[in-house]
């Protein structure tokens, strides 16, 4: 395939174009770089810490934890964690999941734990600071956990089955761009509260259609002016790649406010026109996607349970499309 591209002038200046009813406008060419993989290598990978942590569901919910931390291309990637169900020899190959979350990996622990104890290893990370709003180098790092993870780098060997991946809100945006690296890897995956496509998110931003938490505030401003600079709005949106997923589980909730329900919708609708296996639930609760505490909703304990079957299935098909 090939990276995104931008009308540009022969500068590489982004340029306008007019375009009028009955009109004809001309436009410079586009010119289509093929995609090269990133292949950058991590360095200095050290294990900083280990412990067993609990989960308050499901019940008696408890997983092996080991903290690491690399470094690529001279920055420091502190967010990798290993989540082991008890007694489980490390020589023993278990099922992988690759949980990208969008904000601090250990604020999600609950919901790694919760999942390692239902029986697989659970490779987690998530964003760090010095890459800011560049979604490729969070992908970067996310494809070099996977394959820290199968090479026996994180003291556990695990299955040669396709991986099964999660990631919510911003994250699944990272997991689309990992996607693109990852595909005999990565078998399916799971949208939570997801991004389908950044630029109607954009639009209802700027207009005031939906209001983003205080410390988000600046996320959008910082993508640039949509009709200059499309391409970072451009690699955010999963809806203009859908024919490159694999078999899609996507979830979002009637009463999500900062990501509406409509760009899951079209999503699903994209995706299962370029012929992706696609899987929806749709739901109507006001707690946090994921949340995992002694206060969980029945919606959020049916969701759970929704991504756990999803999981267990692909486990049992890996053959499956």
């Amino acid at each position: 395939g090939f990276d995104e591209a931008a009308i540009a002038d022969r500068w590489g200046v982004p340029t306008l174009v007019d375009v009028t009813e009955n009109g004809l406008s001309e436009a410079p060419p586009i010119i289509l770089v093929p995609h090269e993989t990133q292949t950058s290598i991590a360095s200095n990978v050290q294990q900083t810490a280990s412990y067993t942590a609990t989960a308050a569901f499901p019940e008696d919910a408890a997983a092996n934890v080991d903290a690491y931390q690399l470094e690529r291309d001279g920055v420091v990637i502190d967010t990798l964690r290993l989540y082991r169900p008890l007694d489980w020899s490390p020589d023993d190959p278990m099922p992988l999941l690759l949980f990208v979350y969008p904000s601090a990996v250990d604020n999600w622990e609950s919901v790694s734990v919760a999942y390692a104890s239902e029986g697989y290893g659970v490779v987690a990370i998530s964003p760090i600071g010095e890459w800011g709003i560049d979604i490729d180098e969070h992908a970067h790092d996310a494809l070099l956990a996977l394959h820290l993870a199968r090479a026996g780098e994180l003291g556990q060997q695990f299955s040669d089955d396709p991986v099964v991946a999660l990631g919510g809100s911003f994250s699944s945006a990272i997991l689309n761009r990992l996607l693109r690296d990852s595909r005999d890897e990565i078998g399916a995956w799971v949208t939570v509260g997801g991004i389908g496509d950044a630029f109607d998110g954009a639009h209802d931003f700027y207009t005031g259609a939906i209001q983003f938490p205080e410390h988000y505030q600046l996320v959008v401003p910082a993508m640039g002016n949509p009709q200059l600079y499309p391409l970072t709005l451009l690699r955010f949106s999963p809806v203009y790649a859908a024919a490159q997923l694999p078999s899609t589980l996507i979830i979002h909730t009637e009463s999500d406010t900062v990501i509406p329900i409509g760009q899951a919708e079209e999503l699903a609708e994209v995706a299962e026109a370029a012929g992706v296996p696609v899987e929806t639930y749709f739901y109507d609760d006001v707690s946090h996607y994921l949340e995992i505490d002694e206060n969980m909703t029945d919606e959020a304990k049916a969701m759970f349970y929704h991504i756990a079957d999803f999981i267990e299935y692909f486990m049992s098909t890996p053959s499956s499309p």
